[in-house]
């Protein structure tokens, strides 16, 4: 059974109109003018429990605005959303105890622990969630280790690297153990090391409780580690959902199609414009996405063919195209 249902979820924002000049500013002030922009458009979808949903699209495609209703911060305008049974909007205690939220743009330790070290912020959450003595201790241990922060437990927050920041704050995040966990670009500006450790952790954290996790990323590699599932959002409208798997599939214009031959020969190869590299061993094609089955039973049919290996174009190059609103499928 789900554990997050969104149904025909909208959300219109009143954003303040402001004309130039002195009339202007008196506008503003005392005739102030308002104009509605909707940030979502009536989407619809659902999580798996223990799955890794990652949420992709644009600036100002809603992406923050999906977690921020998903956690009750904020309202809907219309439609229906239900997290582990409950209406987040309601912001009741035993679901704020089920579910966790880590932001890129207000940083829990920089904001209420800038002078704290991090062995007493984690004292503070485990007062904030009431998290017994025993249990905070097998947490604790597990979650330093994991991460890696022993070095750093005794030093104020404000004087941590970006890097090692960001491991405090998914600690204070997930030290009660949400079942629900949401993520907003956590690897923003973290070099790669930091970013590959954070995300080793999220996928590790997923597996040692199970949990549910809804992601938000502009990058690559934190869509190609850790999804399960993609959303597509353009516009507040879900253009795609499906898996890495199927957006090449429906959004992967060519692929590339290298072909090794059992011997070392001479041969007349067909579709020439198509070649991309060629020698005696082999030869790779850039071929259209719906010729590939058709290219591939040619060379098996009439040449001796050792091995076969088909590469999708970058991934990065297929999300571009569809931020573009180039997202017609190819098949």
């Amino acid at each position: 059974m789900p554990c997050i249902i969104v149904r025909n979820l909208r959300k219109i924002f009143r954003r303040p109109l402001k004309s130039e000049g002195f009339k202007g500013i008196l506008e503003f002030y005392f005739h102030q003018k308002f104009e509605e922009v909707e940030a979502l458009k009536g989407i619809s979808f659902e999580a798996e429990p223990g799955k890794i949903l990652t949420i992709l699209g644009p600036n100002g495609a809603g992406k923050t605005t999906i977690l921020k209703i998903l956690t009750g911060i904020i309202h809907p305008t219309s439609g229906t959303v239900s997290v582990l049974g409950h209406i987040p909007q309601k912001r009741e205690s035993k679901f704020l105890h089920r579910i966790g939220f880590l932001s890129s743009q207000k940083r829990f330790a920089e904001y209420m622990a800038w002078d704290l070290p991090p062995v007493d912020l984690f004292r503070l959450v485990k007062a904030i969630y009431n998290i017994d003595d025993k249990t905070y201790k097998r947490r604790i241990d597990y979650l330093i280790s994991a991460l890696d922060i022993t070095d750093f437990l005794n030093v104020t927050v404000r004087k941590l690297s970006m890097g090692q920041k960001a491991k405090v704050e998914i600690i204070a995040a997930v030290l009660h153990f949400p079942e629900v966990l949401f993520l907003d670009e956590p690897t923003l500006g973290l070099d790669m090391v930091a970013a590959e450790n954070l995300r080793n952790f999220i996928k590790d954290y997923k597996n040692e409780v199970g949990a549910t996790v809804i992601l938000t990323s502009h990058y690559v590699k934190d869509i190609e580690d850790l999804s399960d599932e993609l959303i597509v959002l353009n516009q507040g409208e879900i253009i795609f959902r499906g898996n890495i798997s199927q957006i090449y599939q429906e959004f992967s214009r060519h692929r590339i199609v290298k072909f090794t031959f059992e011997s070392k020969k001479e041969m007349e190869l067909p579709l020439p414009d198509k070649i991309v590299r060629k020698d005696a061993t082999g030869v790779s094609y850039k071929i259209e996405a719906n010729r590939t089955r058709e290219l591939v039973r040619y060379f098996v049919e009439n040449f001796e063919v050792k091995d076969i290996v088909i590469e999708d174009k970058e991934l990065e190059d297929v999300i571009k195209r569809i931020y573009r609103g180039e997202h017609e499928k190819v098949h």
